[in-house]
Parts: structure tokens; sequence; C-alpha cells
């Protein structure tokens, strides 16, 4: 996925850190927590909510331990700590013969391991089945960079507040600064800095572990009140898996559905086990739930806990016989909880005023990355949709109708609940659309696709309880008790197909990281530690993250960028997603001493005091060997021979005349381009244009054209172009390369390879499959996708692209000649404008 037919490696290192030893160190964590919190609480704890509650800990502990700015670095040490001494003490404690926590865990049996396994793959899925340590939802919304280096910053430096010295860091400073929440972001982080991975690569496998620990907490709530485990199974494994939170993870959710999970799990340790007289520590279980809760969505869940903590505080004293001992098993948790959330609440304070906002008021932060609100039937849990971000197509009549089935499951759930006393259950069904009614009320769009999110896999949870009291009613009139029990799991397998459905079509319109990109970048920024500040003339909100170490800057947070008057032409609200850099003035790219390139056959050669220094298939590193005074007049050129006018040459000659006697031009040949633009091809008429050059493709189909080669030489064949589906291009019936799953911005190259060809016509065909199973090979919404820009043929030529020297006597003559040149520059007489030893010995041109 990085250059010209380039395919990852299967099962390489970095895949096998993502998703085998990230998992496994969270599993060993999680397991040891878990026993530990079991053990303190006087068995409180049942055997599917081990892990859940071990998570809960880590979280809780991973916000602990970030919150302290010397401490941070070492939190992964007091996690694994923690969990070393759940472990041991299971093993150690535990007569009449030690057993450890894995035998102990299979004892759960197989129905929580398969909701896990269910939940943990269908998250999984998207980039497991490629074979790379990758991550879903690449360029749907920008969050996505933000919480990874949110998440890199807390496990190195904490909560500190970084000067702002670069992308990364000012977007640091608008997370750190403002009282954010980080539980997820914290306990990402750190697991990741355990097994020493840059946290992008474990992304996805977060998630995936994160639903896998809803699923085993949604497992335990409902085996209290429904009898068949299979029910249990089926209604786990897709309630944590709502379309829209299951959307919403793939992109950018990792707050939500860790928020998610973690509710349900205090749902689920109450509804096991009230705080009570039978055991002053039972309540102990809850305070890592709620800590956690609160560290990774802040005082977001007060619309829940408010409603739900409050309750089950009553029936504890209604149903207990000593109520004295149950406020003081309450206190116990309180405090312990108070203890763990001490972090959050301090990190929280600067939030007080959106607190006060929400309470007085509506927090609106506009549509966020939606094209239009989404409908709060959206927080049923059947929202069939490939994308949440456009909701006007989504299939909104089936969605009502399953829905409307949910409901009413929902509702026979919180009556059975309460015929069968499961009290807390029934109190979670009724406070379920109360917290969402103040949600809606309170917050405008972006706020209510949160809440819908953390809402949906509530209701689910409760629509299967309702399925599943019809499953396993028994009643005396065998001829009233079939019916219902088949309209149980026919109206339980009738939603979960439907969930299942749509997100299928989430997972078939899925965008992926490009991962030998990243591969590379991330080796640069370790190569040029140190090295910076660097300026990356892209927009590209990963590269913030890569490029950290050498303080880069790219044109997502630009750093007082200075563009030359006239050199771009936006429309209003335009944005620029590349910059050539002779589009910007020479003092803002010289105050740079590196310049990391996306290579493309249209971008410039930085200014004669660079020197090329790595290149890598998609990235070319310049750095500034030579000050800034060497250059003193660059004039940027297109690389067309007939643009230099007589004025231009004889301002050159003047420019020449004012550095003095001594003084050199540098140049840069430029190489000639022959173009395919595919509006003016043969070409499906399903397959629309966006611009004049560039069209979207739609399912199955081909381009075909001519072009006419100026001179025989191999040529290097690229696109400006975002393609999901593989694509491939063939020059007189051979193949030249394909390109897949290479979402891009506007104005940003994709490389296709190189051909060797003979000057005349030619003709160029580019091909688009039909669809298959493979993540992302669907044709969604999103109009940014499956773009197909004009095919570019550079030839590849010895001389350009290559620093040329000159007398300045010889300006008139350098300037006269017939040839393209990317640029021309005066440099002042002292000037030694020539590749370095370093570029020399590392075998790179100038």
């Amino acid at each position: 996925m990085g250059g010209p037919d380039a395919h990852p490696n299967q099962m390489t290192g970095l895949f096998l850190s993502a998703w085998v030893l990230f998992p496994l160190s969270l599993l060993g964590v999680c397991t040891g927590a878990g026993l530990l919190v079991r053990r303190l609480s006087g068995n409180a704890v049942s055997g599917a909510l081990v892990l859940p509650v071990g998570f809960s800990v880590a979280v809780a502990l991973s916000t602990l331990g970030t919150s302290i700015t010397w401490l941070a670095p070492a939190t992964g040490v007091l996690v694994v700590a923690v969990a070393v001494v759940g472990i041991a003490l299971e093993c150690l404690l535990d007569r009449p013969r030690p057993r450890t926590a894995l035998r102990k865990l299979m004892r759960v049996g197989p129905y929580p391991a398969l909701a896990a396994f269910v939940a943990f793959a269908v998250i999984a899925a998207p980039v497991v089945l490629t074979g790379t340590a990758s991550w879903t939802g690449f360029q749907r919304i920008t969050d996505t960079a933000g919480q990874m280096g949110f998440a890199q910053h807390l496990a190195e430096s904490g909560r500190s507040v970084p000067i702002g010295n670069s992308s990364f860091n000012i977007t640091i400073q608008g997370l750190a600064g403002n009282g954010y929440p980080g539980g997820a972001q914290a306990t990402l982080g750190v697991m990741a800095h355990v097994i020493d991975t840059d946290v992008p690569w474990c992304f996805q496998a977060y998630q995936a572990w994160a639903a896998a620990m809803g699923a085993l907490a949604l497992f335990a709530l409902l085996r209290r009140v429904i009898r068949s485990p299979l029910m249990c199974c089926i209604g786990a494994a897709v309630a944590i898996q709502p379309n829209i939170l299951y959307d919403y993870a793939l992109v950018s959710g990792i707050k939500e559905l860790t928020t998610a999970s973690l509710i349900l799990l205090v749902v689920a340790i109450l509804a096991e086990q009230l705080p009570g007289p039978r055991s002053l520590r039972s309540g102990l279980a809850l305070a890592p739930a709620i800590a956690a809760s609160v560290a990774a969505f802040s005082y977001g869940v007060t619309p829940w806990f408010g409603l739900l903590l409050p309750a089950a505080f009553v029936i504890s004293l209604l149903v207990s016989g000593r109520r004295l001992r149950t406020v003081a098993s309450w206190a116990i948790a309180a405090v312990a909880t108070a203890i763990l959330a001490i972090p959050t609440v301090i990190s929280s304070v600067k939030l007080f005023g959106d607190v006060r906002t929400a309470v007085n008021g509506v927090v609106e932060l506009g549509l966020g990355n939606l094209t239009a609100p989404i409908p709060e039937i959206s927080s049923v849990g059947v929202w069939i949709s490939s994308d949440y971000r456009f909701p006007m197509y989504a299939h909104a009549s089936a969605s009502h109708v399953f829905d409307a089935l949910a409901i009413a499951l929902a509702a026979i759930g919180v009556l059975y609940a309460l015929w069968r006393r499961r009290w807390v259950v029934a109190v979670f069904g009724l406070a379920i659309p109360i917290a969402l009614a103040y949600w809606v009320a309170h917050g405008g769009p972006w706020i209510e696709l949160k809440a819908y999110t953390i809402t949906a896999p509530m209701v689910l949870a409760m629509a299967f309880v309702g399925a599943g009291a019809l499953a396993t009613l028994r009643l005396r009139r065998r001829n009233v008790q079939l019916p219902l029990n088949i309209a149980g799991w026919a109206a339980a397998l009738a939603v979960a197909g439907a969930v299942l459905y749509g997100n299928a079509l989430t997972y078939h319109d899925i965008s992926l990281a490009p991962v030998a990109r990243y591969e590379q970048l991330e080796a640069i920024g370790k190569r040029f530690a140190g090295v910076g500040p660097a300026f990356f003339p892209a927009f590209d909100e990963y590269s913030e993250y890569f490029l950290r170490r050498e303080h880069g800057y790219d044109l997502n947070i630009p750093p007082g960028l200075k563009v030359r008057p006239g050199a771009l032409v936006l429309a209003p609200g335009q944005f620029a997603f590349a910059l050539d850099l002779n589009q910007l003035e020479l003092s803002f790219v010289e105050s740079f001493p590196l310049l990391v390139l996306a290579r493309s056959p249209v971008a410039s050669r930085p200014p004669a005091n660079f020197d090329l220094v790595d290149q890598t298939a998609d990235f070319q590193v310049w750095r500034r060997v030579r000050p800034a005074s060497e250059v003193l007049t660059h004039f940027p050129l297109s690389g067309l021979p007939t643009e230099r006018t007589s004025a231009f040459c004889q301002s050159l000659r003047q420019a020449v005349r004012s550095a003095g006697t001594g003084a050199l031009i540098a140049y840069v040949p430029t190489s000639p381009r022959t173009l395919l633009v595919p509006t003016q091809a043969k070409h499906p008429s399903y397959w629309h244009a966006v611009t004049p050059e560039a069209l979207r493709a739609y399912g199955q189909g081909s381009i075909e054209g001519s072009i006419s080669i100026p001179a025989e030489g191999t040529y290097e064949v690229s696109m400006p172009g975002s393609v999901g589906r593989r694509v491939t291009v063939f020059v007189d019936g051979r193949r030249v390369g394909s390109i897949g799953y290479q979402e891009r911005y506007p104005g940003q190259y994709l490389r296709f390879g190189r051909i060797t060809l003979s000057a005349g016509a030619h003709s160029v065909r580019l091909t688009r499959p039909a669809g298959d199973l493979h993540p992302g090979d669907g044709d969604g919404p999103d109009t940014s996708s499956g773009i197909i820009g004009s095919l570019t043929f550079a030839l590849e030529q010895s001389q350009a692209g290559k620093l040329r020297l000159a007398a300045g006597k010889d300006a008139g003559p350098v300037c006269a000649t017939h040839v393209g040149y990317q640029w021309i520059e005066v440099l002042a007489p002292a000037a030694v404008a020539r590749p370095s030893a370093r570029a020399r010995r590392d075998g790179v041109a100038a």
C-alpha cells in the first residue's frame, strides 16, 4: 500500500506487535488487575467480569499515573505491577492448591468468551484481514490523529502542556490544556508504551479490546435476567456493536466505545451484587468501573450515573435488613471511587464552564464532520448506513421498522425485569430514555451523536432482555408458550441480522490508512529526531504525529504560512491540501532546517542550499546544509520552456548584477510531462466529473484513451487522486502498476510505477474491477473517495530535477535556452552549492 504495486508483508513484526503482543499485554494486565479487585472486594466480581473489571482498573490507573508528569513514563510499570500482584495473590493464597488465573478464567464457559471474541473480531476484521497494522476511518475526521497524539503525549509527558513549536504540540495544547477526558487515550498510550510500539499501530487493537470488554459486561448483565446462555451470548455480541457506535468506533470513537463498555460494566456489577451488609468490601468492585467511566468521558457520564447510582443506592437500602452496614459499604465504594477519580476531577476543572452551559442551556459544537444532524432513532441501535456522516443516504425506512421492534422488545425487557425483581436492570432500562432526553435537550448535533453512540448498546441490551424473556418464558399453556418462544428467538435474530447487515455495509465502505506510507514517515521521524523544525507542505494530520520529534508542521496547523502574492488562488471556502515550495515565500521556506516532501511529478526542488539526505518510495527529506543568506533571489517557474520572457531574463540579469562579482545562478531543469485527462477520455457514463480533470469512479469500469510521448525513455506514471478499491494502469496492454486503499486529500499524488516507452502515440487504460469482500471495497457516499485524476507520465532524465550551477555572466544564455525550469536562483558570490558529503555518501542526488 506504500508505492506502486507495494503490498505490506503479511505477519510482519509490526503486525505481530499490534495484533498479538498488544492484546496479550492487555489480557495479562486485565486478568491480574481483575483478580486483585475480585479478592479485595470479597469475591464480588463474577468470572465473566474479571477481565472488564481489570480493564477498568487499567483505565483508572493509566489516568492516575499520567496525571502526574514525573510518573507518566513509568505508568506502564505501575499498571503491570498491579496485575502481577493480582496474579501472584491468586496463585499463592488460593487453597488447598494454587490455581493460575488462566485456569480460573477458563471456568467462565464458552458463551461469554464467544461473545467477547465476536465483539473483538468485528472491530479488528477490517484491519486484520488485510494482514497489516493499519487503522480504519482514514481521512474521515482529523480527530483520530489528535487522539493518537494525545495518547502518546499522556504516556510520555502526562498532562503537561507543551509549548506550541510544532503542529503536534499545538494539537496537544488544545487537549491537555482544557481538561479534555483522556482515560481511554491514556490506557492506549500506556499499553503501547509497555510494548514499545507507536500508538497508531495499536489504535485499532485497543478499540477491538474495548468492544470485547463491553461484550463481557453485557453477557454478565443479560445473564442476570435471561435463562438461555445462548441468547445472552447473541445479545452481548450484537448489543456492543449497534450501527451508530460501530461506524463511529471505526472512525474515531475511542472515548465513546470505551465509555459505553465501562457504563455497561457498572450496570453489570450492580445487577450482580449491590453494595450491602454481606460484605462491606463488595462496593470496591464498583470503584474502578465508575472512576474509569468518568476518566473516559468526564462529566458526560452524569446523565446516566445521576439516575442509576442513586436508584441503586435506594434499592440496596430497601432490600437490605441491615441498612447501616449497607450505607457503610456504599461509603467505602464512594471513597475508593473518589481516590481513583481525583486526577480526572482536577484535570476537568476547566470544563466547569461547559458543565454550567449544559445544565442551563445548550452545548453547541455544530455538525462536526456530519453533513446533517443524525436522527434520534439511531440511538435505538439499528441505523443501516455505510457512513454515519451522510444520514440522508441511510436506509431510514428499514431502520425504523427494526428500531420499532427493538423499542417494543426493550419495553418488554423492562417489564420482565420488574416481574423477576431484577430492580437494577429495570431501573437501567427506565433511565436510558431519560438520560438521552437530557442530552438531546442540552446538546447540538455533534454532541447528540456522542450520546447516540453510547445509548445505542444500552437500548439493544434491553431489547435482548425482552427477546430473551419471550424466548425463555415458561407457561402452563403450551399452545401459548411455544409461539411466544419462537417469537422471542425470531425477534432476537431479526434485530441481530439488521445490526450485522448495517455493520457489513460500514465494513465494506470503510477507508484504511496506508500502512507503508506511514512506516516510511515513522522511519524518517526516528532518523531525523531533533532536527527541526521541519515542514511538510501538505495537509496530513498524521504527519504531525510521526514528525513530532522534528517539531514538524504541516498545512493542518501551519506556523504563520507565507504564500507568495498571486501564487495561490482559492474559491471562497476552499482549502489548499498541498502546496508547492514555489508557491511560498523564500524566507518562509528557509526558516526550516528540514523539509519533508511527498514525492510528486510536479513538485519543485527546495532552494539550492538544501541537500537531499533521505528518500523513500513516497517521501524525500531535504536538509538546509548552507546558510539561508546564500540564496539572494528565487525566481519560481512552472516548467514551461516558453514562460521566460525577455523582461524576465532582464530581471534575472539585474539580480545577478546586484549580487556583485562572483555571483552564481542555480537552476533546476524540469522533465517533460504528458497527461491523460480522464474527463476527456472514454469512461463509463456513471463515472461523474468532480472537477474538469477528475472523475468519481463507481462500481466496475475503465478509462481508455491515448497519449503522445515526446521522446523515448522511462516514464514515471502517477496521478492526483484518492482510491479505495484497487485500480490498475495499462499502456499498450502492458501493466504499469496498481494502487489500492490509498486515500489522499486533493492535489496529492499516487504513484503507479515506471514503464519504458518509445516516442509517439500509445494507448492507455485504467481499470477498476468489481468489488469483493475486502474492507474499503465499496462505493459509499463520500465524494472525496474513488477519485481518478489526470494520469501523469513524467520522463526520467539524468538532469531533470537536479541542481545546475552557472556563473553569473551566463545568466542570459541560461535564461534564453529552450528548456523548462522549476526555478532559477541567484546565489551569493561565496556560495558553494554542491551536494554535501553525507548526500554523496548516501548516494542521493542534489
